[in-house]
């Protein structure tokens, strides 16, 4: 199984956090760590570690990809999410920025998700697997 660690950013109050126990993470009661398994559709198995954090000053050495989050009804978070991908395309190239919040200038895809209703919730993890695999 391939392990990779992830980080979920965004602003307070996105939905990083549903997000998270939407895939039926299991959280480290220790650390806030969730580990989350899924097969690829090549079966290969993957193991994301995902940490989450609202803050943009991020140790970028730390993980192998990040997914960057923002709600749709509030633009500020849209805006913060924008200066974070920013940041992390500056920061580290080479590792996958893959982004609910990405916009054309930062060339990653973007998903139209829902933790709530959990919809969608997987497609930026499993497009994250595979381009981490690659």
């Amino acid at each position: 199984m391939f392990t990779c660690r992830v980080l979920v950013v965004g602003a307070q109050r996105t939905g990083k956090t549903i997000l998270l126990e939407s895939l039926n993470g299991q959280v480290d009661e220790k650390a806030p760590v969730y580990t989350i398994n899924f097969a690829t559709n090549d079966n290969r198995n993957v193991r994301f570690i995902c940490s989450e954090s609202s803050n943009n000053n991020i140790n970028t050495h730390k993980y192998d990809g990040f997914v960057v989050v923002f709600d749709l009804t509030n633009m500020q978070s849209y805006e913060y999410s924008k200066a974070i991908c920013r940041d992390l395309t500056d920061d580290c190239p080479g590792k996958t920025v893959e982004g609910i919040a990405a916009d054309r200038v930062f060339r990653v895809p973007l998903f139209y998700i829902s933790a709530k209703l959990n919809i969608d919730v997987e497609k930026p993890f499993l497009t994250l697997a595979k381009l981490i695999l690659k």
